[in-house]
């Protein structure tokens, strides 16, 4: 379970780091995972251009209402309905968590076919523990 500390701990150190120039991507972005869940993933994203900048990025991905959600599923048997209740209830935490992300002064964003979510946020310096108590993943 990832915690408000260890995100802040770990963008603390990514803070205090000077990215080197083999940490750049071809777009120019240094990317690092910070924290990750079955449903999301956040980011620590630099610029080269601006490398004391730090942009907070949090992917958003519902899972879809797929036979594999649920093991040994027969292909002419529905879905269960705990587990569509069970994803339903999963599926309005994460949504909630995406609209405290929003009241926190991130951007939102919705990419792609498969909804993937995605909340940004720059920085430069670190950010209060409200930020980190926000970004940590349902």
């Amino acid at each position: 379970m990832t915690t408000a500390a260890t995100l802040m701990e770990k963008y603390r150190a990514e803070a205090s780091s000077t990215p080197n120039e083999a940490s750049f991507n071809d777009e120019g972005e240094s990317v690092k995972v910070i924290g990750e869940t079955s449903w999301t993933r956040v980011l620590l994203i630099r610029q080269k251009e601006s490398p004391s900048e730090i942009r907070i990025e949090i992917e958003l991905m519902l899972p879809r209402a797929t036979r594999e959600l649920v093991p040994g599923l027969k292909k002419d048997e529905p879905i269960p309905c705990q587990v569509v209740s069970e994803l339903a209830e999963n599926t309005i935490e994460h949504m909630k968590y995406l609209l405290n992300l929003y009241h926190s002064g991130f951007n939102l964003e919705l990419m792609g076919e498969f909804c993937l979510w995605i909340a940004t946020r720059t920085f430069e310096g670190l950010p209060g523990k409200a930020i980190f108590e926000a970004i940590c993943p349902p």
